[in-house]
């Protein structure tokens, strides 16, 4: 009798832990956090698996449309497609290891801070909601505004909000387009940006490349004034990914880059235009707010590679200034990543 009860007891216990973990893998839509009250690594883990096991990529799922057929080509996102962490605070020693692996010298990098939403992003494109498999997202535009001195940020707590705006339906697949915005203490956006990332559809996987040819950026083609030779060695990835956490296959490894559709791992865009602005603000950060910095990823950076960094003295036009930059294969002078800094004239 005793034998029975406890094995009861134990199914009971089962089927509870079975139940609470269905209900996170397919219904839990939480939107707001605490710095360190993320869900736990396993349970986005699955989350992922399943949603790449039932999802296509270059795919709209929608929920009211289980087929995926809509006469829309722009789809706004639900409002509970968003995260808001609260309460968070810089880890000084990824700060440093960033600061290591991009070479930049600021207190607080200006790219630095969307590093911080990797987790976000994770909990956003494995939602239930989320619209798209989260499996091989492409980062095709980051737009970055700061409105103020971010070292205020190295010893304060601060608020990191981020949302879905909307889907596009492309000829290459899925764009969507994440807000995201870091808010201090005192209800401030301090720095905010928007990640444009695309999911491809199985024609443009098998070109195996990013021949990103937005109309709207054609025309921004810097003339350089300064070059710079940079080296990208193979382990870039993996000690970028260990700074931020942004650890996509195609970024990491030869054969988890092939499953993905390239002939070898690329590195982080984000890698690149940190290094980037970087190089630009060597001399000094300009403190003339807002500062937005614009930027289209194009041709993937193979590693081991070369790049050239080319950009331009600073214009004047009306009341900005303006740096165009551009980064092209040293070899090809194909085109990596070209985009412009503009802030206030002094």
């Amino acid at each position: 009798m005793v034998g029975i009860i406890a094995f009861g007891v134990l199914s009971c216990l089962v089927l509870i832990f079975v139940a609470t973990f269905l209900k996170l893998l397919f219904f839990q839509t939480k939107t707001e956090y605490s710095n360190g009250s993320e869900p736990w690594i396993i349970t986005l883990i699955a989350k992922a698996v399943y949603r790449i096991a039932t999802r296509q990529q270059g795919r709209l799922y929608l929920n009211a449309n289980p087929e995926g057929k809509d006469k829309r080509d722009i789809i706004k996102a639900d409002q509970s497609e968003r995260i808001s962490i609260s309460k968070y605070r810089i880890n000084k020693d990824k700060l440093h290891q960033y600061k290591q692996v991009c070479c930049c010298e600021e207190v607080i990098p200006l790219c630095f801070l969307e590093s911080l939403f990797m987790p976000s992003l994770i909990i956003l494109t494995v939602n239930p909601l989320f619209k798209l498999s989260p499996l091989g997202l492409i980062h095709l535009r980051q737009t970055i505004t700061v409105h103020d001195s971010l070292e205020q940020l190295l010893n304060a707590e601060f608020d990191l909000e981020s949302r879905i705006k909307e889907y596009r339906l492309v000829s290459r697949g899925v764009e969507v387009d994440v807000l995201i915005s870091v808010i201090t203490d005192t209800g401030f956006c301090i720095w905010e940006g928007m990640v444009t990332l695309l999911s491809r559809n199985m024609s443009s996987q098998r070109s195996g490349g990013n021949n990103n040819t937005n109309k709207q950026n054609k025309d921004i083609e810097p003339r350089p004034d300064n070059l710079v030779l940079i080296d990208v060695p193979s382990d870039n990835g993996i000690q970028y990914a260990r700074a931020t956490g942004d650890w996509n296959p195609h970024h990491i490894y030869p054969w988890s880059a092939r499953l993905l559709g390239y002939r070898k791992p690329i590195a982080h865009g984000m890698w690149i235009l940190s290094k980037t602005i970087s190089l630009i603000t060597q001399d000094r950060v300009p403190q003339n707010y807002p500062l937005n910095i614009e930027a289209m990823f194009k041709r993937p950076l193979f590693m081991r590679g070369q790049a050239i960094i080319g950009y331009s003295n600073e214009t004047k036009y009306q009341n900005v200034n303006n740096v165009d930059f551009k980064v092209a294969d040293a070899i090809t002078a194909a085109p990596h990543l070209i985009g412009s800094v503009i802030y206030n004239v002094d």
